[in-house]
């Protein structure tokens, strides 16, 4: 019962943090529907179909009979789906315009205005309606006058926290601040996971699909380096398996279009941690994404004995990757290298690739132990919690809201 009190005023007091710009909600609503896409995953068909109730969301089951008399076009409409698993399972049906994404895919039988869903597509819209709640509660909660100033006490943290969420995307160097000769050993000493696994990959086979490579590229221009020394970087080792003038064709132009040289010129920025994970999972010979989602577990841990990383945190990351934690994965792994203490989570690549650098020069002022902000943030959070009861943190943030809503909102 306590870690569902911890639960949900974490959740409320993250809509107050994440409400306060375009690009913090979209963050948050994109972390916090996965988040719930999870758990959702993991509950029962009967937690399941209470849920939906309780969200007046209603899927009328089909009958034997029907089931019988359309079975073979459902089939035909999941090319990918298990034909036994679909005969063994319920089907429901519900009208196509709550499923436009799956009408408009063609990936739904669709007949007399009504989308005949698998078990599994159910889930899908239930967070699809969660995702649309969060995103009007959170504008909302914009809107509101001076809730940011109700409470002396709260609002530091509130403030402080999004601050912290904006300074980490922020991580990026000028032009030339590193060249080809320096990615090989910085590689192995300030690159992310991801980055790293994706530099080896072409080290080794002189060849990175699109995906990856795009990663990479805007990585590096993060980092610092020119447009011209990433050009010559993919090119010597393209140049190994395709020949040079294949690269000059044929990928030349991605690198240039990349640094907003070419096409519209628009200046791409480079991948958050969000982005990366939310990748396509690669196959075949594609080598992209966040590994800590993507490796087989004895790959990851092979990976991070091999960076140095201690039994103890491998077993730790190991866990936060379990139960989907990517992120906190990440910081536990820069911590346990760095010697120092984030006291956020990573957020972005290029973020954890500043710090450690820092480290690597002797100029990062981040601490050995938890640092006087954690303890400003804890005692911030002491001294809101009155006696001799617990303030209400999402009753407070419903009722903000609330004030701006119509009663149809609710």
């Amino acid at each position: 019962m306590k870690l569902l009190k911890l639960d949900v005023m974490s959740h409320f007091t993250l809509r107050l943090v994440y409400c306060q710009s375009e690009d913090l909600r979209r963050w948050y609503l994109q972390w916090e529907t996965e988040l719930f896409r999870c758990r959702l995953e993991r509950e029962s068909s009967e937690m399941i179909r209470m849920f939906q109730e309780d969200w007046n969301l209603i899927f009328d089951p089909v009958d034997t009979e029907e089931k019988a008399d359309i079975i073979n076009q459902v089939i035909a409409a999941r090319p990918q789906a298990n034909a036994q698993l679909v005969n063994s399972s319920s089907l429901y049906k519900v009208h196509f315009t709550i499923v436009p994404d799956m009408v408009s895919r063609r990936r739904v039988f669709v007949r007399h205005g009504y989308a005949y869903l698998l078990p599994e597509d159910t889930k899908g819209i239930v967070v699809s309606e969660f995702r649309t709640y969060l995103s009007k509660m959170l504008t909302k909660l914009a809107t509101c006058p001076n809730i940011y100033n109700k409470d002396d006490q709260v609002a530091p943290l509130i403030k402080l926290l999004a601050r912290r969420q904006i300074q980490a995307e922020r991580t990026f160097r000028d032009e030339g601040s590193v060249t080809p000769a320096d990615l090989d050993s910085l590689s192995k000493s300030a690159y992310p996971l991801c980055m790293s696994v994706m530099h080896d990959w072409l080290r080794e086979k002189h060849h990175l699909k699109h995906t990856g490579r795009l990663s990479l590229t805007l990585f590096l221009k993060g980092i610092g380096l020119s447009m011209d020394d990433s050009l010559k970087f993919f090119s010597q080792e393209f140049a190994k398996s395709i020949g040079q003038e294949k690269f000059s064709k044929e990928y030349a132009y991605a690198i240039r279009h990349s640094y907003g040289k070419e096409g519209k010129r628009a200046d791409y920025r480079p991948y958050n941690c969000m982005k990366m994970a939310s990748l396509h999972n690669p196959s075949g010979m594609e080598c992209h994404g966040c590994p800590y989602k993507t490796l087989d577990t004895e790959v990851l841990k092979s990976r991070l004995r091999s960076r140095g990383v201690t039994p103890s945190v491998i077993s730790d990351v190991l866990a936060d990757v379990k139960n989907f934690n990517y992120q906190a994965a990440c910081t536990r792994v820069f911590e346990n290298r760095t010697g120092r203490i984030l006291g956020q989570s990573i957020v972005h690549p290029n973020q954890y690739f500043e710090e450690s650098d820092k480290v690597l020069k002797g100029t990062s002022q981040l601490p050995t132990e938890p640092n006087k902000t954690e303890k400003t943030i804890t005692k911030i959070y002491k001294k809101a919690k009155p006696e001799p009861e617990e303030r209400d943190i999402k009753q407070e943030v419903e009722e903000a809201a609330g004030d701006h809503m119509d009663d149809d909102d609710v």
